[in-house]
């Protein structure tokens, strides 16, 4: 089961992670982290605040207030990143709790998906509406 889900997180180029409920400690990102970010996941579960700080100024605060937890785990928000290149990408990021047997929130997991081409062609098509 642990080499198909290797397989299924190394392969999608969604990045998948998971964070600790209580804590928010980072305990798993899938390799799609260095091809959206520019950083590997070593680097980001090494120092959390370095993704943090690639979150477009603007939408630092809205992600952070977002963030899941043990008390609010779902969620789904759209916010730019700003990756090293100075290129910005827009990402959909959303998650759920993982529960153990009695209930008790014990992980976040997510899912974090690169829409920067969804984005753009959705300003294209409202560009092409204004033109007519």
């Amino acid at each position: 089961m642990e080499l198909r889900f290797r397989e299924l997180a190394e392969t999608i180029d969604d990045m998948i992670w998971m964070s600790d409920a209580e804590t928010g400690e980072l305990l798993y990102i899938s390799p799609a982290m260095e091809r959206i970010s520019g950083y590997t996941p070593e680097q980001v579960m090494a120092n959390r605040e370095l993704y943090i700080a690639l979150i477009h100024p603007d939408d630092r605060e809205y992600v952070l207030q977002n963030a899941p937890t043990a008390r609010v785990g779902h969620y789904d928000i759209v916010y730019r990143l700003v990756r090293p290149d100075g290129k910005i990408r827009y990402l959909r990021s959303r998650a759920n709790p993982v529960y153990d047997s009695r209930g008790k929130a014990m992980r976040i997991a997510g899912l974090t998906s690169d829409i920067t081409s969804q984005r753009q062609l959705e300003e294209q098509l409202l560009q092409a509406g204004k033109m007519e």
